[in-house]
């Protein structure tokens, strides 16, 4: 979420590096209406907030009471009741939606591994439901966790007959509450979920291919976050005319819409939690095509939902380099309006991310990656984002202004203060009108982001700005291709072991109907943790008083040091052809300023200077080769060259054309120390080396790699 106001705890005084006071949109005032088509279209309707805009003063800071035995089928259908946490500054009341707190349950099935999704009701204490919830059926020995969202500033958990030590809640450390966010069991939930992946029981789907032709974004893309990621939830109530609320399920609407045709009531209204969480699911997937993982609504039979764990779930196994992680700046992990690893740790156990340290939540690395990933991205998808609705209209006039104004406020001084940490101007300008409502922006790439990055191709796979959103197979084994701009330095590296695990077993996933020419197969992942046996155990139990939470379980990562903030990169990109370039390299070309310098590469640390030469992965030669005209890095497998040749040659026997007359000489003789100075020879394959100029290799239409290299995309459907 990118706008709210943080208490005088987490938020410090005006200098470099604070965060300044963010406001409503009067819109979350404002209830919209609904129908019943709406609701079942999974279209959703949001409400955000804006730097810019003013609201009536409310209260921000209200307190949930968690019901007993929170974790059971009795506690998830009880309604969680919301109070003002000093009354004095007056009421607070979950039909105004700048007040609204939400609740989001998932439940991981033992004996089937799989996950399913409950939403309880959140009402105002002493009120009564519009509708009763639904009392889910819940599995025996069943994991189940809560998360919580917030419209105001900070939500305090207040426990009921020591609920919230039954439910292992996290409200923050002690004296510092996280503001918007907090959660229950989470930890467990996750230790069982990455089991149940690791066993093959839950299958994670792998991220589809947008319509930019990019991959589809996760949580953790640096072209999606924000300066507080992972926040919030993507829960929905319904609010009836008379302000009770009830669960957005299909029943409900439909029992609610007629009772209002029966009466001279207002229309029922949606309730909606302002997520990153939902701006990626309904939003951005709407506008680029792709599809969130979703799962059984146990509240609506038949529905399937999205939910922040599978949202951080999906991240967790596919999100390519860089991986954003939350990090020491987030104003919801200050404490004393300053950074602190143990809350930042906290707060990362809620959504499955590894503990923090300085390296890997240095919060100077995520603005690099922030500033060198989002803006080339949000250029090369405005014609998909311009002519969408904005997810606040008093914020923006489009999702791309909606995007441009929320990068702004992230960057600069009343964010995370980028601008200052890397001394470096914003590139996104933003016009407003009257009214602080953005209308228009401007992107400027030069001297950032991939401008100038080389497309790279793998054993035939293209993949664009030389930055792996999933590995690709090279040499027998899993590796990654990043391009770090500032070293100008294209860097291929085995991947950690999650990803060789997560690619070790290939499922077919079937496409769309629409899009089944973009359908490849899909490589399921297996992601076993380092100890699942120590992951599984149950957290220490919080205190009933919310501000006792201090000593809460941190839940290491399999593999802390593969998921540390990564080097800038290029944002990540699916399989494309070897001429498309990047967007910020159209876009410096087009300003006529595009100019291919040769990088260098380095394989596994060992720099290949310009590129140009020979290096050594998993035991194996690599050739690698740089093409100026371009702007190609080629980096073929010395095995893969020789079946490529061989393939080539029994091709043009029993076509009667045979090239070379000369036989070829033996895989293991088939390198030429010298990069063929006639492109046309590598072409004719007179030469068994590849040629300067990568273009002139033969495409390996039948190579099995090329397949793995594309690591599962599929086309999806809008949701």
């Amino acid at each position: 979420m990118q706008t709210l106001k943080r208490s005088e705890q987490n938020a410090p005084a005006q200098k470099p590096g604070a965060r300044g006071s963010k406001r409503f949109s009067p819109l979350m005032l404002v209830g919209i209406g609904i129908t019943l088509a709406v609701i079942l279209g999974a279209a959703g309707i949001f409400a955000y907030k804006n730097v810019n805009s003013h609201a009536a003063a409310v209260n921000m800071d209200c307190t949930l009471i968690v019901p007993a035995d929170p974790l059971t089928a009795k506690g998830l259908a009880t309604p969680y009741q919301l109070v003002a946490t000093n009354p004095a500054n007056g009421a607070c009341n979950e039909a105004n939606k700048g007040q609204a707190a939400f609740v989001q349950g998932a439940v991981v099935n033992p004996a089937t591994g799989k996950v399913s999704i409950y939403n309880p009701l959140v009402i105002d204490q002493g009120a009564q439901p519009a509708i009763a919830p639904v009392v889910p059926t819940v599995p025996k020995n069943a994991i189940v966790a809560l998360w919580f969202g917030f419209n105001g500033n900070n939500l305090t958990l207040q426990g009921t007959n020591n609920s919230l030590a039954q439910g292992n809640c996290v409200n923050g450390q002690q004296g510092s509450i996280f503001g918007q966010f907090s959660y229950c069991n989470a930890a467990a939930f996750f230790a069982s979920a990455n089991l149940n992946i690791a066993n093959g029981r839950l299958k994670v789907p792998p991220l589809g291919m947008g319509k930019d032709g990019l991959t589809c974004p996760t949580v953790r893309d640096f072209s999606v976050v924000d300066m507080d990621q992972s926040d919030n939830v993507t829960t929905a109530y319904v609010i009836s005319g008379n302000g009770q609320v009830a669960q957005a399920n299909a029943a409900n609407i439909a029992a609610l819409q007629k009772n209002n045709n029966m009466a001279a009531v207002q229309t029922p209204q949606m309730q909606t939690n302002a997520s990153d969480n939902r701006l990626l699911s309904v939003a951005l997937d709407g506008a680029l095509g792709c599809t969130a993982w979703q799962a059984p609504d146990l509240a609506d039979p038949g529905k399937m939902v999205n939910a922040l764990p599978l949202d951080e779930m999906q991240a967790a196994r596919f999100q390519g380099a860089p991986v954003a992680l939350v990090p020491l700046g987030d104003p919801m992990t200050l404490n004393n309006a300053k950074p602190n690893l143990a809350k930042t740790t906290l707060y990362r156990t809620g959504v499955d991310q590894p503990a923090a340290n300085n390296v890997n939540a240095n919060t100077v690395t995520y603005c690099t990656n922030l500033l060198n990933v989002q803006p080339a991205r949000m250029q090369k998808d405005m014609q998909l984002t311009m002519n969408r609705p904005s997810p606040d209209p008093a914020a923006a006039n489009s999702l791309f202004t909606f995007l441009a104004q929320r990068f702004v406020a992230t960057y600069e001084a009343n964010g995370l203060n980028c601008m200052a940490l890397l001394n470096k101007p914003d590139p996104i300008k933003v016009t407003t009108d009257g009214n602080g409502v953005a209308t228009a922006a401007t992107i400027n790439l030069n001297g950032i982001g991939t401008a100038g990055a080389p497309n790279c191709r793998v054993n035939g796979v293209a993949v664009a700005g030389c930055a792996t959103n999933a590995p690709v197979k090279l040499n027998g084994i899993m590796a990654t291709i990043a391009f770090d701009q500032a070293a100008n330095q294209v860097n291929i590296t085995k991947a950690n072991a999650n990803q060789q695990a997560a690619n070790a077993v290939a499922q077919p996933v079937v496409a769309p109907a629409d899009q089944a020419a973009q359908a490849t197969v899909a490589a399921q992942p297996a992601v076993a943790p380092a100890d699942p046996a120590a992951q599984a155990a149950q957290p220490t139990v919080a205190p009933a008083d919310p501000a006792a939470q201090a000593a809460q379980p941190t839940v290491a990562p399999a593999d802390p040091a593969a998921q540390a903030a990564q080097p800038a990169a290029a944002q990540p990109a699916a399989a494309q052809p070897a001429a498309a370039q990047p967007a910020a390299a159209q876009a410096a070309k087009a300003n006529g300023k595009q100019k291919a310098v040769a990088p260098n590469c380095a394989v596994n640390g060992k720099v290949i200077n310009g590129c140009m030469g020979f290096g050594s992965f998993n035991g194996r030669t690599l050739i690698v080769t740089f093409s100026k005209a371009n702007n190609q890095v080629t980096i073929t497998s010395l095995n893969f060259l020789g079946r490529n040749n061989q393939a080539q040659q029994n091709a043009n026997a029993g076509q009667g054309q045979n090239v070379n007359p000369t036989p070829a000489p033996a895989a293991a003789q088939n390198v030429n120390p010298t990069p063929a100075a006639d492109p046309n020879a590598a072409g004719q394959n007179a030469n068994p080396t590849p040629a300067a100029d990568p273009n002139a290799n033969p495409a390996p239409a039948q190579n099995a790699n090329a397949g793995q290299g594309q690591h599962g995309r599929h086309g999806k459907q809008k949701p």
